[in-house]
């Protein structure tokens, strides 16, 4: 009897150790996802900050710069748009009746509104604008004629005949129009000779690179 409660006690404590180490067992099984996932967690945070610094240097060092020079560029474009200008010259006679005078340079060009290899000015934007053109006679010749245009349209002409000094010599004549002209996008202004020739020439002397076409806007709209 003795040895039998001693067995069933034995049995007891066995089967009491057991369960303790399979308690622990699946305690320590159960706890270790969680470990696992605050692991993970501490990782990502870091990760996640890591990330933002190395943001913030690119920001800082690229981003920033490129979006202050794009406002830059952005507000020039703007500025030539709403305020067009330009200033062309010849550096050689032109004799070419009933064509339009082109020019060899163009010192300002503001908005691109002026190509200078055919003179033409092809208005960036709907405004009032002033145009001037000055010119020479070209010395011999009797008679030239020159036209402002408007598109097709004859805006304003100067006629210039030849002229002589006391000694009876024939001499260069100024030629110049001014005119103010309200434009729609895309409009054209030029100069055409309709006869005769205009003189330059490209030397240091005083009296040379004397042909200049300009304009400018003085209100947009």
């Amino acid at each position: 009897m003795r040895s039998l409660l001693l067995i069933v006690c034995w049995s007891c404590c066995l089967a009491i150790v057991t369960s303790q180490t399979t308690l622990s067992e699946s305690e320590t099984q159960s706890s270790s996802p969680e470990e696992n996932m605050e692991t993970m967690l501490i990782g990502v945070k870091q990760s996640q900050k890591e990330l933002l610094d190395k943001f913030q240097a690119l920001k800082l060092n690229v981003i920033e710069p490129l979006r202050e020079q794009l406002s830059k560029l952005v507000a020039a474009s703007i500025q030539e748009k709403t305020s067009p200008a330009f200033y062309a010259q010849r550096i050689a006679p032109w004799t070419k009746m009933n064509s339009i005078i082109p020019y060899h340079s163009a010192l300002l060009n503001i908005g691109g509104g002026l190509s200078y290899s055919t003179g033409v000015f092809t208005a960036p934007v709907k405004g009032v604008y002033f145009f001037s053109f000055s010119a020479v006679k070209q010395w011999g010749t009797h008679e030239t004629v020159v036209q402002l245009l408007h598109n097709t349209e004859v805006v304003t002409s100067k006629r210039v005949s030849c002229g002589s000094d006391l000694h009876g010599v024939d001499n260069w004549l100024p030629l110049d129009i001014q005119a103010i002209l309200p434009l729609e996008l895309g409009d054209t202004v030029a100069v055409y000779l309709l006869s005769g020739a205009i003189y330059d020439v490209e030397s240091s002397s005083d009296f040379a690179k004397v042909t200049s076409f300009s304009g400018f806007l003085i209100q947009g709209q």
